[in-house]
């Protein structure tokens, strides 16, 4: 069963996570280190045991449930965060199925 809302945030640094908890105390955030990347989106969101390992290139946010007002909240809290996450996305039944690694790559795609 996946989880009704959840932002989740990958690759962020240690050290920059405590502002992000701060700035989104509203919703649930899941921090995704680099050793879960290689999840499913829903196997993250549904709390499944981890499979492969995957390196990402840098940090990103994925929002999952968000009501369109929760998302412009939660997005105006993360950017007064300082986090510098500019990959952002949105949890789409195609990408439930994909790992952070090709989210990523998709995303980073996109903007270029």
């Amino acid at each position: 069963m996946l989880l009704e809302k959840a932002i989740l945030i990958y690759a962020l640094p240690e050290a920059r996570q405590e502002a992000v908890r701060s700035a989104l105390r509203d919703y649930p955030v899941i921090f995704v280190s680099e050793d879960k990347a290689g999840l499913e989106v829903s196997a993250l969101l549904s709390l499944s045991p981890e499979r492969s390992p995957a390196r990402l290139i840098e940090p990103m946010a994925l929002f999952h449930g968000l009501s369109g007002h929760e998302l412009e909240n939660a997005l105006s809290a993360l950017r007064a965060s300082g986090a510098g996450i500019s990959l952002r996305a949105v949890t789409t039944p195609t990408n439930l199925g994909w790992s952070g690694h090709r989210l990523q790559s998709d995303l980073s795609a996109e903007r270029e």
